[in-house]
């Protein structure tokens, strides 16, 4: 029983050292998600993740929520866009367009989605999985959309 638990132990450790070193060079992983599927696995893959509700939520965020009065609103418009906290919101719903652009892009249909980007603009996805090493062990195995 014990030889059985080492012997699978070593066996998944081995895959994932060869899952690491079979993925090309020139291949980025692009992971689309949104905060109901929490993505992990991602400390032994260099991932870009994107959270395509981000716009939604930043859009919701009561800091920036304005008078239903057109001249208080205005007022505080100028006011908001003058403080520090704007220029952080500004980089913040940049990078949560750029998410929702790639996804466009990509063809990306549902989240969570696992994009294998290769630098010649080929695209497979494994969707549905939310651990990175899952989602190459399926990869490797040509289990993607």
């Amino acid at each position: 029983m014990i030889r059985t638990l080492i012997t699978t132990l070593l066996l998944s450790l081995s895959c994932g050292i060869y899952a690491i070193q079979s993925l090309p060079q020139d291949m980025q992983l692009l992971v689309f998600t949104t905060q109901h599927y929490p993505i992990t696995g991602m400390q032994s893959y260099p991932v870009t993740l994107y959270y395509i509700d981000s716009v939604d939520n930043l859009e919701q965020s009561s800091t920036f929520q304005l008078s239903s009065n057109p001249q208080q609103a205005e007022q505080q418009a100028h006011a908001l866009i003058r403080s520090p906290e704007f220029k952080q919101y500004e980089n913040q719903l940049k990078q949560a367009y750029t998410g929702l652009s790639q996804a466009f892009y990509l063809g990306v249909k549902k989240v969570p989605a696992i994009v294998f980007y290769h630098t010649a603009g080929v695209a497979q996805v494994v969707y549905g999985v939310t651990d990175i090493e899952q989602a190459v062990a399926l990869f490797l195995q040509g289990k993607y959309q």
